[in-house]
């Protein structure tokens, strides 16, 4: 059973906030991890709370993102290596987070990337992350080398 604890403060700009911090945690149904990175995770409320209450523990905020401070892969990208029903697993923790915040409710395929709109590989934050094809991940390579946006049909713009 998880338990809770919550603790309230002021965040400095005038507006109180409030922490809740999960003691423990439980995966209550299944989960299922490829080896191609494709997730199929039925989860709890509690379990997402849970994993983003860990992963925003790692983070800090930079500028308008959220940036991964945790263990990185050769490509530089954040990872996450939580252990779920007593196997290991590591996740690229930006794909893991966009898996989190929609819930959990669509597989996420390893044929599709979940690009950084920001074009920061350690950011986590929601509305910084597309989940697409990788031609559209490629297409983006431009925005961010020329500091401007070209357009992506049936995507959002980047953020530049």
């Amino acid at each position: 059973m998880s338990r809770f604890r919550t603790s309230a403060g002021g965040g400095g700009g005038g507006g109180d906030w409030m922490v809740v911090v999960l003691e423990t945690c439980h995966i209550s149904q299944h989960l299922l991890f490829s080896s191609m990175a494709a997730y199929s995770i039925t989860l709890s409320d509690i379990d997402i709370l849970c994993y983003k209450d860990t992963i925003f523990k790692k983070c800090r905020p930079e500028a308008d993102c959220l940036l991964w401070q945790g263990k990185t892969d050769t490509k530089g990208y954040g990872v996450f290596a939580p252990t779920i029903e007593g196997k290991r697993y590591t996740l690229k923790v930006h794909r893991f987070m966009y898996y989190l915040y929609t819930g959990c409710k669509t597989p996420l395929s390893p044929d599709k990337h979940v690009s950084h709109r920001c074009h920061n590989k350690l950011c986590v934050m929601a509305g910084h992350l597309s989940y697409e094809e990788a031609g559209v991940n490629n297409q983006r390579q431009p925005c961010r080398d020329d500091g401007a946006c070209c357009g992506h049909l049936n995507h959002d713009d980047c953020l530049v």
